[in-house]
């Protein structure tokens, strides 16, 4: 089953980003120069969470995780939430070390969009 949610996720494909850097979650947070660019990371889901902003759009939410270490990741569209908790996947987006959005401030945020078509979030292999 949970391969079958993995194929759901986000237009699996293998292909990423032109031109984003492949790192790790500690690299992230060590490497001060990786701030807003583009990056392919390979990390664990911990706490997927899918919801809708106050305009009805959906957004998920959740940590990816590299032993001991995490970043968070946000997405703008659909992700199915059953059997994704402890999946290994490729992450691929805009890399933050702090995002301000209206009031509220992010530390270390991954930020993708599923609605574009790119290949965001993918099993690793």
């Amino acid at each position: 089953m949970v391969s079958t949610t993995l194929i759901a996720i986000s237009l699996l494909t293998s292909a990423h980003l032109p031109g984003a850097t492949k790192t790790t979650v500690k690299d992230l947070l060590q490497n001060p120069k990786l701030d807003n660019h583009d990056v392919v990371v390979r990390g664990k889901i911990h706490g997927l969470s899918a919801r809708s902003n106050r305009e009805g759009k959906p957004y998920f939410l959740f940590s990816l995780e590299d032993g001991k270490q995490s970043v968070h990741v946000f997405g703008y569209g659909k992700l199915p939430t059953e059997d994704t908790d402890n999946t290994i996947v490729n992450v691929t987006g805009k890399y933050a070390r702090e995002r301000k959005v209206g009031r509220s401030t992010y530390h270390n945020e991954i930020e993708v969009d599923v609605r574009n078509g790119r290949p965001e979030v993918s099993k690793a292999g």
